[in-house]
């Protein structure tokens, strides 16, 4: 009996070292790597404290849209083309009111010359 719960117990081992291994492989680090970088005085206790306190606080954040992105991504290229318009309108909008000024002052000089002429007549 206890040849068979060390068996298992080794399997159970087994399937964890492999799990952990394919999240090394997925982050693209390597056991090594990790080691290598890690302080030594490094306790798991700690580790997990703060591993704790990082998931308080995402879940503080509340729920995430994750669409959010795309829609900010959206509405940035729809600005760009009202902004363009916009530009494009107030330009139209300063040549109008220069054509404008040009035909008031136009008229203003031809209806003053016949007057003018009829005062010095």
């Amino acid at each position: 009996m206890p040849q068979r719960h060390c068996a298992y117990r080794c399997g159970k081992l087994e399937v964890r070292r492999e799990g952990v291994m394919e999240q090394f492989a997925a982050n693209g680090a390597s056991p090594a790597e990790v080691l290598k970088d890690l302080a030594a005085d490094a306790q798991a206790v700690q580790w997990q404290e703060k591993l704790d306190e990082m998931r308080r606080k995402i879940e503080r954040l509340g729920p995430i849209n994750l669409a959010a992105i795309e829609q900010f991504n959206e509405q940035s290229e729809r600005k760009k083309y009202l902004d363009a318009q916009n530009a494009d309108l107030t330009s139209a909008l300063d040549t109008l009111e220069q054509a404008i000024r040009r035909s008031i002052a136009k008229r203003d000089l031809a209806s003053r010359r016949p007057l003018t002429i009829s005062i010095r007549d």
